[in-house]
């Protein structure tokens, strides 16, 4: 008998109005968390913020965490008053968070707006995993192949966002001056996203029969009985590490591809549009959105390919091959490898992608194999844990960027040191402020070269790199003890999605 695909099976209105809402939802997450690094420290001059990196650290650190905190609770709460009722509010509260966030002019005014982001994030997140979870219970096959999906709808969401994102924000001119594109229309088109999806979920989203739920308090209790158990406590404490290096990828990848990689001939390309291109540089972003492309394309080959393999074997050997494509990052730049550092660059992140691709799915079945047989999904649910440590750790790693390989702060520095306080220096882009090098009798191209020997800007990826290989370390011994999660059973339900 032919099996049935997804084309043949009926899933259900309601299934696709949730899949449509996390597109929109993905498509606004991934177009800010993308680049925003680039917000928060470009100069006020475009629009952006002008932080420290330490303060754009902090920012990156807490907020995502306390984003993937609030599923904890706000599914509990989810199931009490209803899913289309939570979903609704969270659309409300994204909608604004976003609106606000083009009003923030400092520190405090986008942290707060920011994490109206996060909580409306926050409540949006397990009622979508819930509505396809409920949708596709009672048949292995139907779930399986809903949730892959909902795995594709994730990503293409992860993949169309940054493309709009590089389209609308500022983009310069050869001498550094903005000509095009605004951060403020980003934040317009995310709140407008959100509400598109109110009104799409008041008058689509039809209510799934719920299964009810304990109350919070009780399942706050439990949470705390079963994170004794040491077998699932240090394996969260464990992929804490591998979360902190992966999130780098998110948190300074568009600053360093920006201060340190030369994209200036994927820039002349004749297909290239103007709005894509900066100071003769194609955007940070186009170039990290391979990974969404090769996630997009090759997740379902992957998968399918390490079905049968052992679980950690498989999640140890995929980290230790995203750590090494990390510390391979030190190569990428034309004071290294010339000519060929941007394919190097390329090449990596599609490596990288591939590596995430046989680390996320498995991390989802290895939590279905650790948990007893009524608890799969709610220990899904602790996954989050160990993401919001990765991203609270990682924003701390943002400053360690700013102290290896800040090339901004670097020009500004030398700029001082050889003509004292220029006026509105510190608004001055990283083109600006090699003009005004240049003009001193700066010869960038050897000032570009003393720098990366004098301050070993390539550091930062090592250490990244380093943290993700102790994860390795400690993945390998935990494996040797708990022997038995060696076995490839795939789980009824892989819910999840970051």
């Amino acid at each position: 008998m032919k099996k049935p695909t997804f084309l043949t099976m009926n899933f259900g209105k309601t299934f696709w109005t949730a899949n449509v809402a996390e597109l929109f939802e993905r498509m606004g997450w991934y177009a800010l968390f993308t680049i925003i690094i680039l917000f928060l420290t470009n100069s006020k001059n475009e629009g952006a913020l002008g932080l420290t990196k330490q303060q754009a650290g902090t920012i990156l650190g807490v907020v995502p965490f306390f984003l993937y905190l609030v599923p904890l609770i706000t599914g509990t709460i989810g199931e009490k008053i209803g899913y289309k009722r939570m979903l609704l509010m969270s659309f409300v509260v994204l909608s604004a968070g976003y609106y606000l966030c083009s009003l923030a002019t400092g520190y405090w005014s986008f942290f707060g707006y920011f994490m109206l982001v996060a909580l409306g994030a926050g409540m949006f997140k397990p009622i979508i995993s819930a509505t396809i979870g409920q949708m596709t219970r009672g048949d292995k096959q139907k779930s399986s192949v809903g949730f892959g999906i909902f795995y594709a709808i994730v990503n293409v969401g992860g993949f169309l966002g940054p493309i709009v994102a590089g389209t609308v924000r500022p983009r310069y001119d050869a001498l550094g001056n903005v000509i095009s594109g605004s951060w403020d229309t980003l934040f317009y088109i995310n709140a407008g996203y959100m509400v598109v999806m109110f009104f799409y979920t008041l008058f689509f989203f039809k209510e799934p029969a719920r299964k009810g739920t304990d109350p919070l308090g009780k399942k706050l209790r439990e949470m705390i009985t079963d994170l004794r158990d040491p077998k699932l406590s240090i394996l969260l404490l464990i992929l804490v590490g591998y979360f902190t290096n992966y999130v780098q990828f998110f948190n300074t990848m568009a600053l360093w591809i920006t201060e340190w990689v030369d994209t200036s001939v994927l820039a002349s390309l004749p297909f290239i549009p103007d709005a894509w291109v900066s100071a003769g540089q194609l955007k940070a972003e186009y170039v990290i959105n391979l990974n969404g492309v090769t996630i997009v394309c090759l997740a379902v080959w992957l998968t399918s390919k390490t079905a049968n393999y052992p679980i950690l074997k498989t999640m140890n050997t995929a980290i230790l091959i995203l750590c090494l494509t990390v510390a391979g990052l030190t190569f990428t730049t034309p004071l290294v490898t010339g000519a060929l550092s941007l394919w190097l660059l390329m090449t990596l992140i599609v490596i990288f992608s591939m590596a995430e691709i046989c680390v996320n799915p498995k991390s989802n079945e290895l939590m279905a194999n650790i948990a007893p047989p009524d608890k799969v999904a709610t220990y899904q649910g602790y996954m989050f844990l160990s993401i919001a440590g990765g991203f609270f750790l990682g924003g701390k790693l943002v400053g360690l960027y700013g102290h290896f390989a800040d090339k901004t702060a670097m020009y500004r520095d030398e700029l001082t040191r050889l003509a004292g306080n220029v006026p509105g220096m510190n608004d001055l882009n990283l083109t600006q402020l090699g003009i005004e090098l240049q003009k001193h009798g700066v010869s960038l191209i050897q000032f570009d070269q003393q720098l990366w020997n004098a301050h070993r800007p390539y550091l930062y990826w090592l250490i990244c790199a380093a943290i993700g290989i102790t994860s390795v370390i400690l993945l390998a011994v935990y494996r040797h003890f708990v022997p038995k999660l060696e076995e490839a059973n795939a789980p009824d339900l892989i819910e999840g999605s970051q």
